[in-house]
């Protein structure tokens, strides 16, 4: 067992320890024979199935990835809640700890995994809307100038956004870019708009982001057209205006 580099050290959670406390968790780091001050996957899992964790090597390397590395200081960032006042105390508490943190790392791989595929179907729906490639490079080049606004796209830079292409007072514009980011975003806190998620509200020519899609020359890859897509946006001579101008594209 190598004996814990600068161990006196008063700074960060260190300093908040009795040394008797620190002493017991400075046994309990080197019961995983750290190498050069740090625990590899293996030993962690080692210890942690002595105390009743059900895991896995992987499982175990996701515990030891999310503490960025398990040198001593991020061991007491994990346990800094556990009851050191017995060894059996702390064998409990330490298993909950770490049980829980397992539950925590699946959980947000989890919402990765559904966020991920939301990306996914927005994007099939922006293929399956076929439409032409300068349409999709207006839309981008719209996106583009929201994010000159800021990053990640929000309710302030849509606000922005709709203030510069509707024309629209700030109030209004405000209340309304909180609606479409609501309606918009593959966020689970729907907080922010990706370019997918705009790209799929414009072509579903979603009411409210008129001001973007209805600038360009929209049209499908076979130039196939609809201006108004049923959202009363533009009346029948508009739409029709719209049609004729796009039968006429070379």
């Amino acid at each position: 067992t190598e004996p814990m580099a600068d161990a006196t050290d008063d700074g960060g959670l260190r300093g908040s320890l009795s040394p008797e406390t620190l002493a017991f968790y400075e046994d309990a780091f080197g019961t995983m024979d750290p190498i050069d001050g740090q625990v590899a996957p293996q030993q962690f899992l080692d210890l942690i199935k002595i105390v009743g964790v059900d895991a896995n090597i992987d499982t175990a390397a996701k515990v030891v990835n999310d503490c960025g590395g398990l040198d001593f200081d991020s061991f007491l960032e994990l346990v800094q809640d556990c009851d050191s006042s017995s060894v059996t105390a702390f064998r409990r508490s330490f298993r909950d700890t770490v049980t829980n943190r397992i539950k925590d790392i699946e959980g947000r791989e989890a919402a990765a995994r559904a966020h991920e595929q939301r990306i996914d179907e927005a994007v099939s729906f922006v293929k399956a809307a076929k439409l032409s490639q300068a349409t999709l490079d207006h839309l981008n080049r719209k996106y583009d100038e929201l994010l000159e606004h800021g990053s990640p796209v929000g309710v302030e830079e849509i606000a922005k956004g709709l203030r510069d292409e509707g024309d629209l007072v700030e109030e209004q514009a405000r209340r309304d870019a909180w609606i479409l980011v609501e309606q918009a975003s593959l966020d689970d806190d729907k907080s922010t708009v990706c370019r997918e998620a705009f790209l799929r509200q414009c072509a579903d020519r979603k009411e409210g982001w008129q001001y973007w899609w209805r600038g360009d020359r929209i049209q499908r890859d076979d130039r196939g057209f609809s201006a108004g897509g049923g959202l009363g946006l533009l009346n029948d001579i508009a739409d029709a205006g719209w049609r004729i101008k796009n039968e006429r594209l070379p």
